[in-house]
């Protein structure tokens, strides 16, 4: 139902009390905040309501009640574009006490997160997803020039593959390898050159059978099946130091990739097959950077299945379909999502310390509490230059793990959202069938309401089914005090009558606010706007307000 001042786009089913028409309430708003009218907002404890900015003044009146009140309140940018640098622009958010005569106070910016290291790697990651977007326009979407089938390896038999030289993969390196191991579906092979201090033999038949037996049939039950351009049915997992060797370059380990080149036989420097690069151990740092055997044990096959869905989305997207590949946040997130799947679905016998759901998604849940401890200053739509830092990363994660929650289908779900011509948030809506926005506005209020004491939600999807959040993040804190500072990241603000803060929305986050409303007092006015607080937010944000009522 459209309003003059704002659009209701969403409301938990089962209301007493619905939003009003926008009325001049009894006493005058708020006169510092502008308000000529507001539209105001009647929710029962456990209700909600996502509401367009953009269709109105952005004046929102929560009213008292006989009991004091409490809600949650989110201010996030709903655009779907993806530009270069994001998606961004400044806002004002206040509120005020409906009648109360108050000096103004100072606006300042939102107070700045304690900093998180980043991943040094994420630059390569960039780097070759920007060159497969080049790779995958419709000019040279298809695989290219015929290929003669190549028959699996066998065991001991040497092949030479190039190997990026740089970061920017702009030369590759030759380098010589020897298959250990050779199954139905993964073959392992190895650098001839491998540094003292690796693995033996049978840890590298233990780590092929593994990508062949259990993460393989994995990811293409919930992504779908990866191409074949060589012809040979097997995806070919090549360990090899020169991946150890962009560390110096980077600044920190890539433990592995896949670059959509390799698919497309006909462009230079491809390997023509489905291959996964890897890094390999090497203790003494011979070949940059010291990385431990067991660092290698504990992350390789996270990366692989991470990997694999990249390799599995280009296929679908860009061979298959000849479309573009997805959007680096939904395409980072379904591979967090892959990575979170080993976890649960890996028999324990198979994984570090037997257990699989730490070796896992111990990142993802990491990456996600950077991300709610600051959401305002993160991307979920992220660049299209980059491929997300380690706070984007968990978002992403969040988001697709919050969808997959909510929509019936299982593996069918994530399959979807592979298996299309479609990218990004329209990816979204037509796998969801539902507006985008709206989801956005149920997830961030599901990231702080999720588990929380004493609220009853009336919209199942202002939760996770897959995770207690709190306890999660609470473990987080108890075992590593140093790295996680709080029990629970996500720390909204607080208003009980008036609060000025200013900030900048990025695409597909927002800033949290508790409004807490006097019993029988007065009622409390909140408006959003651009930075001099007498306009709108720029309407490129699309700027939404998710309410919720706590109690």
């Amino acid at each position: 139902m459209r309003r003059a001042l704002s659009a209701i786009l969403f409301l938990a089913t089962g209301c007493s009390e619905g939003p009003s028409e926008p009325v001049d309430p009894p006493g005058n708003p708020a006169p510092e905040l502008g308000c000529a009218r507001m539209t105001e907002v009647s929710l029962a404890p456990g209700e909600s309501a996502v509401l367009d900015e953009a269709a109105g003044s952005g004046c929102i009146r929560l009213p008292a009640r006989s009991g004091e009140t409490e809600y949650l309140t989110v201010v996030y940018s709903a655009a779907t574009a993806i530009a270069p640098d994001g998606i961004s622009g400044p806002y004002l958010l206040r509120s005020r006490g409906a009648v109360a005569a108050l000096a103004s106070p100072t606006i300042g910016p939102s107070p700045k997160a304690a900093p998180f290291q980043d991943d040094p790697a994420s630059h390569f990651h960039e780097l070759l997803r920007t060159r497969e977007r080049r790779l995958s326009a419709p000019s040279l979407s298809t695989p290219g020039a015929s290929v003669s089938p190549a028959p699996p390896p066998l065991v001991g038999q040497q092949r030479t593959f190039g190997v990026c030289a740089t970061p920017a993969c702009s030369e590759v390196v030759p380098v010589q390898v020897t298959a250990v191991h050779v199954g139905q579906r993964v073959a392992l092979l190895v650098d001839d050159a491998l540094p003292s201090g690796g693995f033996a033999p049978d840890d590298l038949i233990r780590l092929g059978r593994l990508f062949d037996e259990q993460l393989h049939p994995l990811g293409r039950a919930a992504f779908g099946q990866e191409s074949d351009v060589d012809q040979n049915g097997i995806v070919l997992v090549v360990m090899t130091a020169q991946v150890n060797r962009l560390c110096p370059m980077l600044g920190g380990v890539a433990t592995g990739y896949f670059y959509g080149l390799d698919l497309q036989p006909a462009s230079p420097g491809s390997n023509g097959g489905e291959v996964f690069f890897a890094l390999v151990p090497d203790p003494e740092g011979q070949n940059g950077c010291p990385v431990t055997r067991e660092f290698v044990e504990r992350v390789l096959p996270g990366t692989f299945i991470h990997e694999f869905q990249h390799m599995i989305s280009y296929n679908q997207h860009v061979l298959v379909r000849g479309g573009p590949a997805e959007e680096s946040w939904l395409n980072e997130g379904l591979s967090h999502y892959a990575e979170e799947l080993g976890g649960r679905r890996v028999p324990n016998a198979h994984c570090v310390a037997g257990d699989c759901l730490s070796q896992f998604a111990f990142n993802d849940i990491s990456n996600a509490y950077r991300y709610l401890f600051a959401p305002e200053d993160s991307y979920l739509l992220y660049p299209s230059a980059s491929t997300g830092r380690i706070a984007e990363r968990g978002a992403a994660w969040l988001f697709v793990r919050w969808l997959s929650d909510h929509h019936a289908g299982g593996d069918g779900f994530t399959r979807a959202l592979v298996a299309t011509g479609k990218v990004g948030a329209a990816n979204i809506v037509a796998a969801t069938g539902a507006d985008f926005a709206s989801l956005l506005g149920e997830w961030h209020l599901a990231n702080y309401l999720d588990d929380l004491t004493d609220f009853s939600a009336r919209n199942p999807r202002l939760s996770y089914t897959s995770w207690n959040l709190r306890v999660t993040m609470a473990s987080l804190r108890a075992q590593y005090p140093g790295q996680f500072s709080r029990a629970f990241p996500l720390a909204p603000d607080l208003s009980q009558g008036t609060f000025d803060r200013g900030g900048t929305l990025r695409g597909g986050s927002g800033r949290h606010l508790r409004v807490i409303v006097p019993a029988r007092g007065q009622p409390i006015d909140l408006r959003l706007s651009d930075a001099s607080g007498s306009a709108g937010v720029l309407s490129a944000l699309s700027a939404r307000v998710a309410i919720a009522r706590i109690r």
